[in-house]
């Protein structure tokens, strides 16, 4: 089994990190985040996610809009973007006057409206990743401003009786291009809880690649996942499944592949967000072209 490189926020600088991704493409950083906070988050995706269900029906694991990570907190210091804070607010279902009707074909895409809406919620994990020293990893490594669009963040929860709604191997961004040119993102994946052992991870191997890899045979496009076989049979034996405490984040570029990890003895449910940033002068035209809330990180 290949071993990825991990670093620690507290003894490795922004710009050491910066330059392991630039030659890996790969980085797990252990203490890049307050735990309690996180914590709270992941708190916040299960009661809000079940609120969705409830609501239509159905479970909905994937892709949830970020601002599913928060909901009403009496603790001040649980501060979001701009210095928002939760004391005041109930939970994004609630404020966006969300019906079923949202879901099941109606006019407004629910997805779509927190997508255009983001800015309006407190956003407490944009917040912890803004304030740390993240954004100096991502200025090193791009050597420029880069920017968050808000619609290729999510957050989102797994569990082992659920596995066959897990995402396979994929990269980031081959759903919407097969053009290696157009991998220029970079995805910073934050656990809300403990994972890796009892509760689902993430599994990849560990490095860029210089290609977009194939998807089964006879798929018409778009289509997000790789074919397993050719993942496996070139990465198998070097694949990397990481056990991360709440805090620790792995930092990944638009070329790495990756799926979650999941094993059936997995007893607890994991809560995750994925942050997504495009460096400024190479934003992919499919992002571009998205609707919703975006912004230059400091």
């Amino acid at each position: 089994m290949s071993q990825g490189i991990a670093l620690n926020s507290r003894t490795d600088t922004p710009r050491t990190v910066a330059k392991v991704l630039r030659h890996q493409g790969c980085v797990l950083l252990r203490d890049a985040l307050p735990r309690q906070p996180l914590l709270f988050a992941g708190e916040a995706v299960h009661d809000n996610a079940q609120q969705l269900t409830r609501l239509i029906g159905r479970e909905v694991n994937n892709d949830l809009p970020l601002c599913f990570s928060d909901r009403h907190s009496a603790d001040p210091t649980f501060v979001g973007f701009n210095g928002r804070s939760l004391t005041s607010f109930t939970d994004p279902l609630a404020v966006s006057g969300f019906d079923r009707s949202w879901f099941y074909g109606g006019e407004r895409n629910y997805r779509r409206w927190f997508w255009e809406n983001g800015a309006s919620f407190p956003n407490l994990v944009l917040g912890l990743v803004l304030r740390s020293a993240l954004p100096r990893v991502y200025r090193f490594l791009y050597g420029e401003p880069t920017v968050c669009f808000y619609a290729h963040c999510a957050v989102r929860y797994q569990r082992a009786d659920i596995r066959e709604q897990s995402y396979f191997f994929h990269q980031d961004g081959s759903y919407q291009s097969r053009d290696i040119r157009s991998h220029t993102g970079l995805t910073t994946w934050i656990p809300l809880v403990d994972c890796g052992v009892d509760a689902p991870g993430l599994e990849l191997y560990p490095h860029a690649l210089d290609e977009v890899l194939p998807v089964p045979s006879g798929t018409k496009g778009p289509y997000l996942f790789c074919d397993e076989k050719t993942v496996l049979e070139r990465f198998g034996d070097r694949l990397w499944a990481p056990s991360m405490r709440v805090g620790d984040v792995l930092i990944f570029d638009h070329t790495v592949v990756h799926r979650t990890h999941i094993t059936t003895n997995m007893r607890r449910e994991r809560q995750s967000a994925d942050f997504r940033i495009f460096p400024a002068s190479g934003i992919p035209d499919y992002v571009r072209q998205d609707s919703g809330w975006f912004f230059e990180l400091p």
